[in-house]
């Protein structure tokens, strides 16, 4: 499986069981990442998106079910998941208040393969990562 989740500058991801932030470019930017491979997220991620593609799933538990060359996209649940093949991290490039962050054994063993800036819609500068 391979999880997608965006990041503030202190590794946090969530607040009170809420996104710390969105932005339509990153998103934007996912779906073209995803491709037409399957994307499992929550109910909670899926109101981001005006029309749900085809490729996306929305359930509960989106780590459950992705395969081995699915992605995840994670906001605000709580994890620790060693099977994870791929990570993408979009870095929002602010500190915002969290209560979740990213565990720090999701990226052991992995490298950063490909690091990408761009501008968001509501952010000057986000950053992908690809850590593999």
């Amino acid at each position: 499986m391979n999880l997608i989740i965006c990041l503030d500058a202190g590794g946090g991801y969530s607040f009170a069981g809420r996104r710390q932030s969105k932005d339509k470019t990153q998103l934007h930017n996912m779906l073209n990442m995803v491709g037409d491979n399957k994307l499992f997220l929550t109910e909670y991620s899926a109101k981001l998106f005006e029309v749900i593609p085809d490729n996306l799933t929305v359930c509960e538990d989106p780590l459950t079910l992705a395969g081995d060359n699915d992605f995840c996209f994670i906001e605000n649940i709580s994890f620790d998941q060693a099977d994870i093949n791929k990570v993408v991290i979009y870095r929002w490039n602010r500190a915002y208040p969290s209560d979740k962050k990213l565990p720090h054994n999701i990226l052991e063993g992995k490298k950063l393969i490909e690091a990408l800036d761009f501008m968001g819609n509501s952010h000057e500068k986000i950053t992908r990562e690809i850590w593999e």
